[in-house]
């Protein structure tokens, strides 16, 4: 598996195509679904010893995989009990911040994925700072997806990239996608799926599921 927050990503030789002379009204998100938020839910099953102080947290590590180097922004921020297994709740409101939606290129939009992941809090300020902050857990097996609008445009990026096998699934907001193995190819794909509970295992244990989808 070869996913950013636990070693460096090599971002794909993927060539991202412009659709052209597709036209109709694009699916927008909505007032109630921006106020109601999208809740992530499930199960800390087992964690990484801390290498540092501070408080355990769980958060969505959004990961900007077409910026060079790679950028993680965190958004939400629960606690993480020292007792497990545990179960979290964190409800995403909003849209995610400055800097964690990959940007398509050429009009074509934003997409967002996301990594459940579960960090060692050092400073305090309820920010997850891969460089300075050890990395605890992540889900194998999940990820969150965010997309702003939903145009003719970024459905015929995403159908070049092949990333996501049901592609007529995806919605403007939040939704939920589980890592679907690949045998044979570099990458992985993501299947959108309804909200179900995603647990969060040891980060030296997630290298077993299916998200290379990069």
């Amino acid at each position: 598996m070869n996913h950013r927050l636990s070693s460096a990503v090599a971002v794909s030789g993927l060539v991202w195509l412009v659709a052209c002379g597709e036209d109709s009204k694009p699916k927008e998100l909505g007032p109630r679904q921006e106020e109601a938020g999208f809740a992530v839910e499930g199960q800390v099953v087992s964690l990484d010893s801390a290498s540092q102080t501070g408080p355990t947290k769980l958060t969505i590590a959004w990961e900007n995989w077409m910026r060079d180097g790679d950028i993680i922004v965190s958004q939400g921020s629960v606690a993480v009990p020292q007792s497990l297994p545990s179960g979290y709740s964190l409800r995403l409101t909003g849209a995610p911040g400055p800097g964690a939606l990959n940007d398509l290129g050429a009009g074509a939009g934003f997409l967002g994925t996301g990594r459940i992941a579960v960090y060692q809090d050092v400073n305090g300020d309820d920010r997850f700072d891969l460089e300075t902050e050890p990395l605890r857990g992540l889900s194998a097996t999940h990820i969150v997806l965010y997309a702003p609008t939903v145009t003719p445009a970024l459905l015929s990026e995403l159908r070049e990239w092949n990333g996501i096998t049901n592609l007529d699934a995806l919605v403007p907001g939040y939704q939920l996608a589980r890592g679907v193995c690949r045998d044979g190819t570099s990458f992985d794909a993501l299947e959108i799926v309804p909200s179900t509970p995603a647990s969060v295992v040891s980060e030296s244990e997630s290298d077993d599921g299916c998200l290379n989808y990069h």
